[in-house]
């Protein structure tokens, strides 16, 4: 995220962040705040991954070639983009909350079967508490413009920056999403390639713990700041 980026958020999105950062600084400020994270301790498993034990399952000099691309991740019943909290914070600022629903697609067992990456989407914390993007009727991004463009594209969400990485839990493995057919090759131990791999790891850190914790650890304080409502709790 750029540094600009930063210096437009929102109130909101402000306060959710400043929210996370008092966890990082003195997480166990109440005793409701302790109990509640002993419980999800128990259930999920919080290390952040070690880079060094995972696989990439595509070459290192593999980067997206997003300029030059022919094609759009961001159209498709099957490329349904799921937010993170400060996603949501973000567009509550920017009085955007009619581009996004709480009404998931559902989709058959058979294409679940076939991609295993949007069931376990599908299966996810995320997906049962956190809002989608709508999608127009040709089931196209609502972001999307007539042509093709991102019309927010540096307020993206958080998925749409990681694309095209996925990671496999299971199999501690960063893998490349078969939609992606545009690429360079870039040099070997290229910067722009571990700067990419790296924000892998980060979604992965911020949307299965940050999103998380603050959810079911903080829910009085993210009812205060009156975010609550578009989640389903």
């Amino acid at each position: 995220m750029s540094f600009s980026r930063v210096l437009q958020s929102g109130l909101m999105e402000r306060e959710v962040r400043s929210l996370w950062r008092q966890y990082e600084e003195r997480s166990l400020r109440k005793l409701r705040h302790g109990w509640r994270l002993w419980k999800l301790h128990r259930e999920f498993d919080f290390s952040p991954p070690n880079p060094t034990e995972w696989s990439f399952l595509f070459p290192d000099t593999q980067i997206p070639d997003c300029a030059n691309c022919g094609d759009n991740c961001c159209q498709g019943p099957h490329n349904t983009v799921l937010l993170r909290l400060v996603d949501v914070a973000l567009f509550v600022d920017r009085g955007w909350t009619d581009r996004f629903t709480l009404e998931k697609p559902i989709f058959s067992p058979e294409t679940l079967a076939q991609k295993p990456m949007l069931q376990a989407m599908v299966n996810s914390f995320h997906w049962r508490v956190f809002p989608v993007l709508k999608q127009k009727e040709d089931s196209t991004c609502t972001f999307l413009s007539s042509c093709g463009d991102c019309t927010i594209h540096q307020h993206r969400p958080w998925i749409c920056r990681v694309f095209p990485y996925t990671l496999e839990m299971e199999k501690k493995a960063v893998s490349w999403a078969p939609r992606c057919r545009w690429t360079v090759e870039g040099e070997v131990d290229s910067p722009v390639s571990k700067e990419l791999r790296h924000a892998v790891f980060h979604s992965f850190y911020t949307e299965k713990i940050c999103d998380m914790i603050l959810v079911q650890v903080y829910r009085e304080e993210l009812e205060a700041i009156g975010i609550t409502k578009w989640l389903n709790l």
